[in-house]
């Protein structure tokens, strides 16, 4: 299991800051993957060393302290694919003078997870039935069962393996820190 926290930090009241910064901070944390198997003996898998946290938007010529980021678990390849996705339907953003508010950031990185979780359950589950996407679920229910039960099994698997939060977060349009959740499935 991967964990990953964003949270808002305050500073101390009182201190000076450097102009153009605010009082709160952003502060990301993510672990790796580690899972120890108890059948068989001592058994340790663990995910490669590789940055949970990836970079959706730059800061915008409008100003603002940062840009926006995700930070993700699981395949770094599913993140990789959600946040090109991103950056394509938000081409030209960091040239707007005033910055995204955190809802069309919201609804841009859902807008995201869904088209390329789509294209997903296309490729690793409904192509091996040779099934076409307008015609799902419907023409599940015609198929016999061992192979209705082996479709629904891919479907459970594929939903285990997109079955993870992402957390984004950054400054929104009036320089508050941020935090939104999006779910992939």
């Amino acid at each position: 299991m991967t964990i990953g926290i964003v949270a808002i930090a305050g500073r101390p009241s009182g201190e000076q800051y450097p102009r153009g910064t605010g009082n709160e901070l952003i502060v990301m944390a993510a672990d790796r993957q580690v899972t120890f198997g108890v059948e068989g003996g001592p058994q340790v898998r663990s995910e490669p060393v590789a940055p949970k946290r990836m970079g959706l938007l730059q800061k915008t010529r409008g100003g603002g302290r940062c840009g926006w980021q995700l930070l993700y678990a699981g395949q770094g390849d599913e993140a990789t694919r959600i946040v090109h996705e991103f950056r394509e339907t938000t081409d030209g953003w960091d040239e707007r003078i005033k910055p995204p508010s955190s809802e069309e950031i919201g609804d841009k990185i859902s807008a995201a997870i869904h088209t390329v979780r789509t294209r997903a359950f296309r490729e690793q589950v409904l192509k091996r039935w040779e099934i076409p996407p307008d015609q799902w679920p419907k023409v599940a229910g015609d198929l016999p069962d061992p192979i209705v039960n082996d479709l629904n099994g891919a479907v459970r698997a594929f939903d285990r393996d997109w079955g993870c939060d992402f957390l984004v977060c950054g400054f929104d349009q009036y320089d508050r820190p941020t935090i939104l959740r999006a779910n992939a499935l």
